[in-house]
C-alpha cells in the first residue's frame, strides 16, 4: 500500500466520517471507539436484506468475512425462533415482492404454529382453484423457487405447495400442535429432489452409468441412500431407494445414452416410450 493511498484513507476517517484519529510513534489510533447510529428494521426488512447480502456472496470481490459478519448481526436482529427459518433460505436466489412478503407470512407462521388458508393452483389440476387449510410445517428453497410443506385438511396428508402457485394467503387464527408422527427429513427422502408422487411406492431404483456420466454420477451425493458400486470398465452400478417421480425420470433422461435402467422395470419402458415418442416425431420437426 503506498503512502499516498493511506494518507487518503486518513483523510476520509478524518474529515469524511469525523473520526477522531491521534499519531503516536510510528501509527495512528481512535481517541475514541467509533460507533454507527443503531437501526431497527421490520421482519420483512430484515428478511429482504438478508437476502441481498447472500446474493451477494456470489458475486466476485466480495469479502468473505466482511460478509459472514454482516449476516450475523442482521440475524441477531431477529427473534430467536425465526433465525433457522432465515438460515434455510441459504443459497436461494432473490426474490420478487410478492413472493418476498408471501415468505415473510409463512416464516411466522411456521415459527408460530399457525394454521393459514390457502388458494392454490396446483399444476396437476390444470391450474383449477382449491381451498385449503394447511397446518405449516417448512419454508424451503428449491432451484430457484420456494415452496410450504404442510398438513394439508383437504387431502388429509403432508403436501408440498409452491409459493407462485398461491393465489392468496390467510393466516388464521387457530394454532396447531407440533406433529408428533412426522419428520421433515424423512419425507424428502422418499422423493428424489422436491417432487413426489402423493400416492406411489418408495422402491429400489437400480441404474448403469457408463462415462462420462459415470464420474459425474459418482463424485455427487444425490440422496441420504444412494450406493455407487465402480465396475470394470469405468462403469457404476447407482443405486437409491425412492419413489419414482416424474422428477426422477426426468433426470434419468438426460444421461440419454450413458445409462441403463436395471430396475424397475416400469421405469426402463418409461424410457423407452419417451426415446420412441422424440424419434417417431423427428420427421415432422424437420419438415
Amino acid at each position: 500500500m503506498s503512502e499516498r493511498q493511506i494518507t487518503k484513507d486518513l483523510d476520509i476517517l478524518r474529515h469524511g466520517l469525523r473520526f477522531p484519529i491521534q499519531r503516536s510513534g510510528d501509527g495512528y489510533y481512535f481517541e475514541q471507539i467509533p460507533r454507527l447510529p443503531t437501526v431497527s428494521f421490520s421482519f420483512e426488512e430484515a428478511l429482504a436484506l438478508l437476502l441481498a447480502v447472500r446474493a451477494g456472496g456470489t458475486l466476485a470481490g466480495v469479502d468473505g468475512e466482511s460478509l459472514s459478519a454482516a449476516i450475523g448481526r442482521l440475524e441477531s436482529l431477529l427473534p430467536r425462533e425465526l433465525r433457522a427459518v432465515l438460515r434455510a433460505s441459504e443459497g436461494a436466489g432473490a426474490t420478487s415482492l410478492g413472493r418476498q412478503e408471501m415468505l415473510a407470512s409463512l416464516s411466522v407462521a411456521v415459527a408460530q404454529r399457525q394454521q393459514v388458508r390457502l388458494e392454490y393452483a396446483a399444476a396437476s389440476s390444470g391450474e383449477a382453484i382449491t381451498d385449503r387449510v394447511v397446518n405449516p410445517d417448512a419454508v424451503i428453497p428449491y432451484v430457484k423457487s420456494w415452496h410450504l410443506v404442510g398438513h394439508c385438511h383437504l387431502r388429509n396428508d403432508v403436501r408440498l405447495f409452491k409459493l407462485d402457485r398461491i393465489r392468496r394467503l390467510e393466516q388464521l387464527s387457530s394454532r396447531f400442535p407440533e406433529p408428533t408422527h412426522f419428520d421433515l427429513g424423512e419425507f424428502l427422502d422418499r422423493g428424489w429432489g422436491l417432487m413426489r408422487g402423493v400416492d406411489g411406492p418408495v422402491e429400489e431404483v437400480v441404474l448403469r452409468f457408463y462415462a462420462p456420466s459415470a464420474s459425474f454420477v459418482a463424485e455427487e451425493r444425490w440422496h441420504s441412500t444412494q450406493r455407487v458400486e465402480r465396475e470394470p470398465g469405468g462403469s457404476i452400478r447407482f443405486s437409491v431407494t425412492v419413489q419414482v417421480t416424474p422428477e426422477l425420470c426426468r433426470w434419468v433422461y438426460k444421461h440419454g445414452r450413458d445409462v441403463d435402467v436395471l430396475a424397475p422395470d416400469h421405469l426402463r419402458q418409461w424410457l423407452l416410450d419417451e426415446a420412441r415418442a422424440v424419434v417417431a416425431r423427428e420427421p415432422a420437426a424437420v419438415g
